[in-house]
């Protein structure tokens, strides 16, 4: 069970960064004209001599180096210093590695919560041990989260890319935990709302780049009712219909899913009737299925269906299967970086029923990934008493 300060932590970030994904979504194709917000790091206020190569500053000394030396990360250096195992690998000269530090600043955000989990808890009863233990795993995860196993230079980020943390997560199948990149404004922000410097800070095992908020390892697929009841969330019409036949505890117990949610206006679609029907006790059983058939048995990332083009998952109804077929909007108008983006390929699920968004990047969760899509998805076998309201959605 997850310690109170660990469930507080992960739900402030993902309501924020779910906020951030919601306006986004919103906004994409909106011009904007105001000046974007720039943090700006001051190279010569790190201490370590320097090393020219080229158009690029290498400092003398490991990525753990650098940071001791440099007056604002004084917070996330108190943290790694206490961690020998974190300590030894971002001082170890022949790995190369990305480390997103955040600032002093992005630490006192949440430090109510931080302060909690690393406070002195001498004081405390025995019975307290397994939330302590919690909060301990909890910081090294964090810091985990923070660091990507191959060194990646700015200019070779991009929207929708999924980087590789060095956080191994047993919902995944002890797989490597992904953080999603955004562009936003010109400028690219990590899971939606940590904003990477543009500044590269480099050591002689990597590259550091400065964050204005924590990165947090994300949830589960956002199961509890509070947070549910907390997120004006796109797909909240999905959850409930989960939380209502009872398929919560699945979203939260079983590892390696890809959920296909539909967001609020597709079930739209359905017709008034037709969701007073699967709401009521009449029409439970239909709905529960339903649920079941938007719930994948493995993971799938949008980098798995660019690469396959063409994917087959069994889902949670009586192991009947869920397609997706991918294609490129269009080869010759991007050059190669465009084209792994997510967001130029149309990804189509059983042959055309419904289509992931283009406007959404997929959401990580702890146990696997969220796709929203366009149209609720019915099991052949499933007849709905009214007819449907085809169209209904804008998305």
């Amino acid at each position: 069970m997850q310690s109170r300060n660990l469930k507080h932590l992960k739900m402030k970030s993902t309501i924020f960064g779910t906020l951030l994904l919601t306006v986004s979504a919103l906004l994409s194709g909106i011009a904007v004209s105001a000046t974007p917000l720039t943090l700006q790091i001051d190279l010569n206020t790190v201490g370590n001599d320097f090393e020219v190569s080229g158009d690029s500053r290498i400092a003398k000394g490991s990525i753990l180096d650098v940071l001791r030396d440099d007056k604002r990360f004084r917070k996330v250096v108190q943290v790694l210093e206490e961690n020998r195992g974190l300590r030894d690998e971002l001082e170890k000269r022949e790995r190369k590695l990305t480390f997103f530090a955040p600032t002093d600043e992005a630490w006192r955000k949440i430090e109510d919560v931080l302060d909690n989990i690393r406070g002195d808890h001498s004081n405390e009863s025995k019975n307290g041990k397994g939330d302590r233990d919690d909060d301990r795993k909890l910081m090294e995860d964090v810091l985990r989260y923070h660091i990507v196993r191959d060194q990646i230079s700015y200019k070779d980020l991009y929207n929708t890319q999924l980087l590789q943390s060095d956080l191994r997560e047993s919902g995944l199948g002890d797989k490597f935990q992904k953080i999603g990149v955004a562009e936003f404004a010109g400028q690219y922000y990590l899971n939606m709302y940590a904003l990477v410097c543009k500044d590269e800070i480099r050591a002689e095992n990597g590259v550091i780049y400065a964050l204005d908020n924590i990165l947090i390892p994300p949830v589960t697929t956002l199961n509890s009712e509070e947070m549910i009841g907390a997120l004006p969330c796109p797909f909240s019409t999905f959850f409930v219909a989960a939380k209502k036949t009872d398929m919560l505890k699945k979203l939260e117990q079983e590892k390696e899913m890809t959920i296909f949610a539909p967001v609020n206006s597709a079930w739209k679609q359905l017709g008034v009737q037709n969701m007073v029907y699967l709401f009521s006790p009449r029409g439970e059983k239909d709905l529960k299925r339903i649920v079941q058939y938007h719930m994948g048995k493995e993971v799938v990332y949008s980098t798995n269906m660019m690469k396959d083009q063409k994917i087959r998952i069994k889902s949670f109804m009586r192991d009947e299967e869920i397609e997706i077929q991918s294609r490129e909007m269009s080869q010759s108008q991007y050059e190669l970086k465009e084209r792994n983006q997510a967001n130029k390929w149309v990804f189509s699920v059983n042959k055309g029923e419904a289509r992931i968004l283009p406007n959404f990047n997929e959401f990580l969760a702890a146990n696997g990934v969220i796709h929203p899509i366009n149209s609720v998805l019915i099991p052949s076998d499933i007849n709905l008493p009214y007819a449907m309201e085809i169209g209904a959605s804008s998305d």
